[in-house]
């Protein structure tokens, strides 16, 4: 309320001072219009992004301010003469008073792979208020500078149409009452529009920034954020052994919580237990290292399997009996959607896998040596990866024996279809 109540006051000392110009000033004369004088500063790059662009971006949008009739202070002398932070807005429009602007254009890009974000915002020095806030998206690569040279025009038209000529008489008031009205503008900003952003997320030790700036870690699954009402905010979650996290979002009183979907680890290891459908009483079990994380893995796998048998050894008599195989592959495992997209959940994969079966069995006496087969196995899987434990399922097409030693002769070609668990990390 109180910030409110600055508000007004502040509009009706602005329109006061006004209104004791038009009354000396003689009507019948036209009031001469000014062009607003605007500093444009360098762009921060945010969440680690090249800054090869800070000065591109800046100076495309100043030529385009210029091009359309602003006044617009030299760049050049910006840069050599500002040394504070580019997120610093106070001490940027402080600095933009020093060079006698009325307006003050500043903003972000961030770099995400072939893509550029921008954020711009123009501030009204008179009123200490956005005048424009605008955020857009746009091809990077090769194609970045005609991204930027777009989104530039576009930015500049909006400011254009928000912010236009002033009479003389306005921007000489607004010179000599400067300080009072930047003091009362400055007061209302910093009590009037503070807003505490929830940011919800069960990545606990997980630490948020925005660009380079450590903004606190996660603690008991939340995070409070202290901006501004309408900030656009790029937010980057990060934690050791997970793949880091980009989200945007705008900042409201309405909608103070954020929610953040868990972070995806970064798979060095993986143990996976699996049963096969034609073999239900038994495991697979399998452990693989990464050689390239998300991508490819080498590993062995392993197993025990019961294959229940029955033997008719008279007319009389049937007595249950049993094999006992053993698995034994090296593999090797490759994620297709890993090279692009490690994060993604549904990962399908490839295994090839070389090796063979022992088996054993309990006739004529406990757990004897029956067989020995040498095969290979070819098997296309999708993992479903929510967190460290993931679903999975596959199907495995195994070759017929190429070596075999014991009582049992070739194995043909055979198919298991798998369901397991797999965990990582």
């Amino acid at each position: 309320m109180r910030g409110i109540i600055l508000i007004i006051m502040k509009k009706l000392h602005y329109v006061f001072f006004i209104s004791i110009l038009c009354i000396f000033t003689p009507l019948v004369h036209a009031q001469k219009l000014i062009e607003r004088t605007v500093a444009v500063f360098d762009f921060a790059p945010m969440n680690n992004s090249e800054a090869d662009y800070s000065s591109i971006c800046a100076d495309t949008i100043a030529i385009e301010l210029e091009r359309i009739g602003y006044t617009v202070i030299d760049t050049n002398i910006i840069r050599k003469n500002y040394k504070g932070s580019l997120l610093d807005e106070p001490a940027l429009i402080e600095f933009a008073k020093t060079q006698k602007a009325d307006v003050v254009v500043l903003g972000f890009y961030v770099i995400e792979g072939n893509t550029l974000h921008v954020g711009v915002r123009a501030i009204d020095i008179l009123t200490g208020l956005n005048a424009v806030a605008a955020f857009n998206t746009g091809k990077g690569g090769v194609a970045v500078f005609e991204t930027i040279d777009d989104i530039s025009a576009k930015v500049a038209q909006r400011i254009r149409e928000a912010l236009q000529p002033l009479p003389e008489s306005e921007l000489i008031i607004y010179r000599e009452v400067t300080k009072v009205e930047t003091t009362t503008v400055e007061e209302v900003v910093e009590q009037g529009t503070p807003v505490t952003i929830i940011l919800q997320s069960k990545d606990n030790g997980a630490e948020v920034f925005i660009g380079e700036t450590l903004l606190g870690v996660i603690e008991n699954g939340q995070l409070a954020v202290d901006t501004k009402e309408g900030a656009e905010l790029i937010i980057t979650i990060k934690k050791q052994g997970f793949y880091p996290k980009t989200i945007q979002f705008k900042a409201t009183s309405k909608k103070p919580t954020v929610t953040a979907r868990g972070l995806v680890p970064v798979s060095y290891n993986e143990v996976q237990v699996f049963v096969a459908s034609d073999r239900p009483l038994g495991f697979n079990g399998m452990y693989s290292r990464a050689i390239f994380p998300d991508i490819f893995y080498y590993g062995a796998q392993s197993g025990f399997f019961v294959i229940p048998m029955d033997f008719n050894f008279d007319t009389e008599t049937h007595d249950p009996r049993a094999f006992f195989e053993i698995p034994l592959f090296v593999t090797l495992t490759f994620y297709p959607i890993g090279l692009f997209n490690p994060q993604y959940i549904f990962q399908p994969y490839l295994r090839l896998a070389t090796g063979g079966e022992l088996y054993f069995a309990n006739f004529p006496s406990p757990f004897q040596f029956g067989a020995a087969t040498m095969r290979s196995m070819v098997s296309f899987g999708m993992t479903l990866i929510p967190g460290t434990i993931a679903m999975s399922g596959e199907l495995q097409f195994v070759s017929p024996s190429y070596l075999s030693w014991g009582i049992i002769g070739e194995i043909p070609f055979t198919l298991h279809l798998c369901i397991g668990v797999r965990y990582i990390w």
